[in-house]
């Protein structure tokens, strides 16, 4: 059973650093803009600097051993 990814702080400012996802494997972490453009994709890093990504409404995107999981994301 997988364990729950979590994504924190919420809201954000400079950082998100994203829990339960077990680094020995693949996986792959992206932030999606309201209108569905990816905005920052990684799969080397569970903390991610997001100072740089414009304040407002995000998508989180977790894939972690074939499971997706998805938050919501607020950039201060």
């Amino acid at each position: 059973e997988s364990e729950k990814v979590l994504c924190y702080p919420n809201p954000a400012s400079d950082y998100i650093h994203l829990s339960g996802v077990d680094k020995n494997n693949q996986f792959s972490i992206s932030i999606i803009d309201i209108s569905g453009k990816v905005i920052l994709k990684t799969g080397t890093s569970l903390h991610i600097n997001t100072s740089d990504i414009p304040a407002g409404n995000y998508i989180v995107k977790a894939i972690t051993n074939g499971d997706l999981t998805t938050h919501r994301l607020v950039i201060q």
